[in-house]
């Protein structure tokens, strides 16, 4: 859910990943109509505010379900289970390498989401809907999303509707289910009450309820698995609780997405960088490395996905550097160039397969530059010699 106030709490947690089924939100009662004893709710209620970093306040009970945080909504069964499973892990308590649950969307589901938006939803929140799939689809990773009902036996089917919500919450969305099939058909529920904020805070909201459906929660919480590569603390992500303008995933944001939904499996971004004093291009595998920004260097995105070990049908790619031109040089070939050798910087393919990209490599003459990019022709002009293919990433 996207709130409108702003909340104090100290950001802790980048991208949780839990997998759990949600549903609308409820008042609290501990009573269950199932016959649950109060003792077995209260160390539910425990264990789902460790997990989720939420007050114990912060959870409540009411129809034989939880609602954690006022959006997030767990069946009495649901916890049960997930409390158990907690139980039979070697460490359960100890979630402090990466904070995120054990399980993904399959990929045939999350490169086939199918949203449909209802005739009510009006035509600024349906063209912030549009907007928001568009922010995921480009997202160079396995997400993606067509406007269409799907079949009846389809999994990934969104719907997008407008509900009456409670008073701080713009919007509000639903998790994957922790049984039975991967991906239930999920929704996302906008208030109306909302109606009149401006467009970019639409897109923002969407692109945020969208995070939930594939399984991302608040940034801004205290406890849950952390992903890898991503830090405690990142006020630009667009999960945390806090509304505003669309600004663009931030730098963890692409990190979190690209690990847990990279184009194939097992394979890491390859992070690109350019620094403007240096007029270098810098690539790497690893977000630590230069981490957002670091000594003039900006971050540009990505340039498709490498392995960080060899994989069957992979070479290694090579990192050279020229302390006298400035200059990084990826090459599939050792020895190619006689500059400082700096590591292998991943494994690609040497070969096209139906998986793979080309890595273009261009050099620019006038900055001494070299550039790859899996879009040729992305850059142009006749300083820019295009130098072929440096090898097939994903």
């Amino acid at each position: 859910m996207y709130h409108q106030k702003l909340v104090t709490k100290n950001i802790l947690s980048l991208f949780i990943i839990v997998l759990l089924f949600l549903s609308s939100c409820e008042k609290e009662s501990d009573v269950d109509p199932a016959g649950a004893s109060a003792n077995d709710i209260a160390v539910l209620k425990s264990f789902l505010s460790e997990f989720s970093g939420e007050s114990v306040s912060d959870v409540t009970f009411k129809n034989k379900k939880f609602t954690i945080g006022g959006d997030i909504v767990l069946s009495l069964d649901d916890a049960r289970n997930y409390y158990a499973k907690s139980l039979t892990e070697e460490n359960p308590g100890g979630r402090t390498q990466q904070r995120k649950w054990t399980t993904y969307l399959g990929a045939s589901t999350i490169s086939n989401i199918k949203l449909t938006i209802n005739e009510g939803v009006p035509a600024e929140w349906r063209n912030a809907t549009y907007a928001a799939i568009a922010n995921w689809n480009a997202s160079d990773s396995k997400v993606h999303i067509e406007e269409g009902l799907g079949g009846a036996d389809d999994a990934g089917k969104v719907t997008v509707f407008m509900q009456a919500l409670e008073p701080n919450a713009i919007a509000s969305a639903e998790f994957p289910g922790t049984q039975g099939p991967p991906f239930y058909p999920q929704a996302i529920r906008i208030n109306p009450a909302y109606n009149s904020i401006g467009y970019s805070q639409k897109v923002a909201t969407l692109t945020h309820e969208l995070g939930h459906i594939f399984g991302f929660m608040h940034t801004d919480v205290n406890e849950g698995a952390l992903i890898t590569d991503t830090p405690v603390s990142d006020p630009a992500s667009i999960m945390n609780h806090v509304v505003g303008n669309w600004n663009g995933f931030s730098f963890y944001d692409q990190v979190a997405i690209a690990s847990a939904y990279p184009r194939k499996l097992n394979t890491r971004k390859f992070l690109r960088y350019y620094s403007s004093a240096n007029t270098d291009h810098f690539y790497t595998i690893h977000p630590n490395e230069m981490g957002p920004t670091g000594n003039g260097w900006v971050f540009e995105g990505g340039a498709g996905y490498i392995f960080g070990a060899q994989a069957s049908g992979t070479v290694p790619l090579y990192r050279y550097y020229d302390a006298v031109t400035k200059d990084h040089f990826y090459t599939m070939n050792f020895g190619e160039v006689s500059w400082t050798y700096e590591g292998i910087a991943g494994y690609v393919s040497a070969t096209a397969t139906s998986e793979t990209r080309p890595l273009y490599r261009y050099f620019n003459t006038a900055t001494q530059d070299h550039f790859y990019t899996v879009n040729q022709g992305e850059v142009s002009g006749p300083q820019w010699n295009n130098e072929g293919i440096a090898c097939y990433v994903y």
